[in-house]
């Protein structure tokens, strides 16, 4: 009997704000319009560390996506501002994405703020580059 039913765990939803779910090996971070503070990135990441330790404890490997398709430009000069947070947290679990992340994608819609991050991404060149995509259909990830 084929079963197509996945089951999804919902991680932390911050009304309008930000919702991580994960399905199978797939991560999904998606951020909305409104603008994080303090408290909901410290959420986040919490979130996010508990489950890297879980993927850990394991020895799952997993995708990460951040759909950042309902960000506009205003609201994502707000992220860039922070990014500096991010990539901190990143860094921090540099060595278990060595092993375990099979790859990272960012969904972006709109053509400026998804040219401009790739243009940041070349002159950054980061050890674990993005795949910039412009909508869920665009992910090739093999789940086998």
């Amino acid at each position: 009997m084929n079963n197509d039913f996945q089951i999804e765990d919902v991680l932390l939803l911050i009304e309008n704000k930000l919702y991580i779910h994960s399905i199978d090996n797939i991560l999904h971070i998606e951020l909305f319009e409104e603008l994080l503070t303090s408290e909901d990135n410290n959420l986040m990441f919490n979130t996010l560390d508990i489950y890297y330790d879980n993927c850990q404890k394991k020895n799952l490997s997993f995708y990460i996506v951040y759909n950042f398709s309902q960000l506009s430009i205003a609201s994502s000069s707000n992220l860039i501002y922070n990014s500096s947070i991010y990539n901190n947290h990143f860094d921090k679990h540099i060595k278990f994405f060595r092993t375990n992340l099979k790859s990272l994608y960012i969904i972006v819609q709109n053509y400026t703020i998804r040219e401009s991050l790739n243009t940041i991404l070349n002159l950054y060149n980061p050890e674990i580059k993005p795949h910039i995509i412009e909508n869920i259909n665009d992910l090739s990830i093999n789940l086998s």
